[in-house]
């Protein structure tokens, strides 16, 4: 991949994902909710987005691209990563990814899922930070609290209906 840092459409390419790497990266991490996976799917992104820069139509909405080309980037690693650790079934998760531009602003997601975290019960919030902060397996969070895993399964895929709810109302109103 030639980068020349001289030619003008690399300087507008990186002035455009200066201004919108925020939102795509909080885009990708909503739905890959572990650091070390979204900064790798961010950086597979951004490389992708240079490669493809050409096709980019100046005036368009820059993060919109960039967001479109990362939902495939999702979808690759969870295609890759098979049903380990996936926490929402294949189905749930191509609905999530396929319906996450239904609202205006990446960063008016952030705010409404930090607002509607906060509205958790602390164990509710216990179980995410240990799944998605720590990167706790499903399997290792069951045996610390001691439940079976189809257990903790339906738990958290509870808690995501309750966030998710709650940012879509959040959202709306």
């Amino acid at each position: 991949m030639n980068m020349n840092h001289e030619k003008p459409e690399y300087k507008l390419y990186i002035r455009l994902l200066s201004a919108n790497q925020r939102r795509i990266y909080g885009f990708i991490y909503a739905m890959v909710p572990n650091h070390s996976v979204a900064e790798d799917i961010m950086q597979e992104t951004t490389l992708l987005m240079w490669e493809h820069f050409s096709k980019f139509q100046e005036g368009t909405n820059f993060s919109a691209w960039g967001i479109s080309i990362a939902r495939n980037m999702i979808r690759q690693y969870f295609r890759k990563k098979g049903r380990k650790g996936l926490v929402f079934d294949s189905q749930a998760l191509e609905n999530l990814i396929g319906q996450s531009d239904i609202f205006e602003s990446e960063d008016d997601k952030i705010d409404a899922l930090r607002h509607c975290f906060k509205k958790l019960r602390g164990n509710e919030k216990k179980l995410l930070e240990m799944r998605y902060i720590q990167g706790d397996s499903v399997r290792k969070i069951a045996e610390n609290v001691n439940r079976t895993t189809s257990h903790l399964y339906r738990v958290i895929a509870k808690i995501h209906n309750l966030l998710l709810k709650c940012i879509k109302k959040q959202l709306i109103s």
